[in-house]
């Protein structure tokens, strides 16, 4: 059976993020993933997903000045310091949590002639993130992004974070793929992901466009699916979709695809 984890940065917003641990699991989610940790401590953030009977399968790195606008910290020269610091904190954050995989997030280039610059910093990030998270056998992950939503991206295609990933030479780190993303960068993100699937960690999904839930948009979420199937993924695959409703309301593709 394939294994869905909701995204609590996405999912549930109707609720303090405490709660939605438990109506996750009350909507038929075994796993759950966090953007961040909100208001609560990681004690409080392990209770209530133990008690609810779910896993956490993912959080991500604080990514500084990332979400207002700025580069953030993981491919940007003079701030690997701050990423070191960040990771620090995730690392036992996760560790406290019981998560074992954590996205290192995005960052955007200040400009065109920075890129390669930043490929560097961003190698070398990847190696020490790979090597601190793995004492805490903890899996590194790097995720491309879309430049529609992400304006100056560092990492924009499949491609380009397998070339950083390889260059960072660290066995423990892994590609985040999502499909909402690469569904708008590659014009066969199925082939590219059947051409990369051996060095997959995480899988997400949302329909394109609008960034709702399966069946929303254009994506053949079945097609999706069984191409991961025949690929071998037994992984997580991360719901993270804006419901545009109550949650338990956009949950109809749940079931149907759990099979």
């Amino acid at each position: 059976m394939r294994r869905f984890d909701a995204n609590l940065g996405f999912l549930f917003l109707e609720l303090p993020l405490l709660e939605r641990f438990a109506a996750a699991r009350q909507a038929g989610f075994t796993g759950v993933e966090l953007m961040s940790p909100e208001s609560a401590s990681a004690q409080q953030i392990a209770t209530a997903a133990r008690d609810a009977g779910v896993e956490i399968v993912l959080c991500n790195s604080p990514v500084g000045d990332l979400v207002s606008g700025g580069l953030g910290l993981s491919g940007v020269p003079e701030r690997q310091q701050q990423f070191q610091d960040a990771m620090q904190w995730v690392a036992d954050f996760a560790a406290t949590i019981g998560c074992r995989r954590v996205n290192v997030g995005p960052s955007r280039v200040a400009s065109e002639n920075e890129r390669e610059a930043c490929f560097r910093i961003l190698a070398e990030n990847l190696r020490f993130a790979g090597e601190l998270l793995g004492k805490q056998r903890i899996t590194a992950l790097i995720e491309p992004l879309n430049t529609r939503d992400f304006d100056r991206v560092l990492l924009s295609s499949v491609e380009s974070a397998m070339n950083v990933i390889h260059a960072s030479d660290h066995p423990n780190v892994a590609l985040q793929f999502d499909i909402y993303h690469m569904h708008q960068m590659h014009s066969d993100a199925l082939a590219v992901l059947a051409a990369n699937v051996a060095r997959v960690g995480h899988v997400q999904f949302a329909d394109v466009p609008g960034r709702g839930a399966p069946g929303t948009g254009s994506i053949d979420f079945g097609l999706f699916f069984a191409t991961l199937d025949r690929l071998g993924y037994t992984g997580w695959l991360g719901a993270e979709y804006r419901p545009g409703e109550r949650t338990e309301q956009s949950l109809a593709w749940l079931e149907h695809y759990r099979k």
